[in-house]
């Protein structure tokens, strides 16, 4: 469990945090759109999750998206691409199966780069999640080292915030 966050917190920091984003959400905002477009992301985390897996799309700006490993229908990746653009998710992160029921990472906010900056993610886990249960994770500030807290906002479902 430790190397699938590690691997997450790192390709997520990197990917969402290399160009700078809107203004970092706050827990109410993810809660509303969790709550407003539930069944687009449990769609996501069917599509996601079910062979040909896919394991990290970035959508960017512009339209460019980068999606790996490659093999993917494009017919899929197109799908899941659209509904996270729908949705203002700009990153997916699947890590590969471990045991512990699927695991899928929706960036939905950014703030600062990737060094020293805070993201903040929807998270799908039917496994024990890592990091710190916060009722709040807004009150989580840069710090000297990673900081990583999450919210449960219903089963399964959890914001995760990391900040460097």
């Amino acid at each position: 469990m430790f190397r699938r966050t590690l691997v997450l917190v790192i390709f997520g920091l990197v990917a969402s945090c290399s160009a700078p984003g809107p203004a970092l959400l706050t827990d109410q905002q993810v809660i509303e759109l969790f709550t407003t477009h539930r069944s687009v992301f449990v769609r996501l985390v069917d599509m996601a999750t079910t062979e040909p897996r896919i394991g990290s799309v970035d959508i960017e700006e512009g339209g460019t998206y980068r999606v790996s490993p490659g093999g993917v229908p494009k017919s899929k990746v197109d799908q899941v691409v659209t509904h996270a653009r729908e949705l203002g998710v700009h990153y997916i992160g699947v890590p590969p199966p471990d045991g512990q029921g699927r695991y899928v990472q929706f960036g939905v906010s950014t703030r600062g780069i990737s060094l020293a900056g805070t993201a903040k993610s929807l998270v799908y886990s039917e496994g024990p999640m890592a990091g710190e249960a916060v009722g709040n994770t807004d009150d989580l500030k840069p710090s000297d080292g990673m900081q990583i807290v999450y919210r449960k906002i219903a089963d399964n479902w959890y914001i995760k915030t990391v900040a460097n």
